[in-house]
């Protein structure tokens, strides 16, 4: 197995982030209907996942206002297709007449998060506790809301498991930073230069290609959110895929 310093990311690859999303999406949804916006549940929820990704990735903000979204829903309801659904909702967010009863609806799906935590995955803890005990430096990198990334840590106690956190938006700096505090962490507890650094994650475009990007080695933990396929961009392709975190610790180096 690897020996050096471990990138972690969060959520859908420590716990179970999806299953959380998928109802809040549904209460948010459910609150439309109830003002009167025809939205169709199944379709609406297929459609939800490509508007996020379209506001996110024009925003460069994974957790931004999710009223947005919610407005987004409602140009759906309206005839719009979700891309230009997505565009205009980014447009007239601070100006559209529906932008009350959106706010409303994405109040619902932030309290449906605060009452549902996401479960941990099984094998988390104890090899999180094998990796520190074998000496490595490990290293949280999450671009989700801070406060509610602290908040699941402390909640399943597994906030004193990490050397350090780097909770800011995902790009090569912020994986160089993560790398280089593990680096020192390492040195300082070892007395020697780490051999290996490796990136942690369920996405292929937030996690491996930031892992390549910085010369470490990659794992992917397959998640329900972004799904088993890889993209054919080499630089999105992991070095290696696990099914549960405890196969971390069985990785023979290539």
């Amino acid at each position: 197995m690897f020996h050096g310093v471990y990138i972690f990311d969060a959520d859908n690859t420590l716990w179970d982030t999806h299953s959380v999303f998928v109802g809040s999406y549904k209460t948010m949804i459910e609150v439309l209907q109830r003002y009167g916006y025809p939205l169709d549940m199944d379709a609406a929820l297929h459609d939800i996942r490509r508007i996020d990704f379209t506001i996110a990735h024009k925003l460069r903000n994974y957790e931004y206002d999710f009223t947005m979204l919610a407005l987004a829903l409602i140009f759906v309801s309206q005839g719009l297709s979700p891309s230009a659904a997505a565009h205009k909702a980014i447009e007239e967010y601070a100006s559209s007449p529906h932008r009350e009863k959106a706010a409303w609806a994405a109040a619902s799906f932030y309290d449906y998060q605060r009452t549902n935590p996401p479960r941990l995955f099984a094998g988390v803890k104890t090899t999180l506790k094998a990796l520190r005990s074998l000496g490595n430096a490990l290293i949280l990198h999450s671009e989700g809301k801070p406060e509610r990334v602290t908040e699941h840590l402390a909640a399943y106690n597994l906030t004193d498991m990490f050397d350090y956190y780097v909770l800011e938006p995902k790009s090569e700096h912020s994986f160089r930073k993560a790398r280089h505090a593990g680096s020192e962490f390492y040195r300082w507890a070892c007395g020697i230069t780490p051999r290996h650094c490796v990136v942690v994650g369920d996405s292929p475009l937030r996690d491996i290609m930031f892992g390549h990007l910085i010369g470490a080695y990659t794992v992917m933990t397959p998640s329900e959110y972004w799904g088993p396929e890889v993209p054919d961009d080499p630089l999105q392709k992991p070095h290696y895929t696990v099914e549960t975190m405890e196969d971390l610790l069985k990785i023979r180096i290539l």
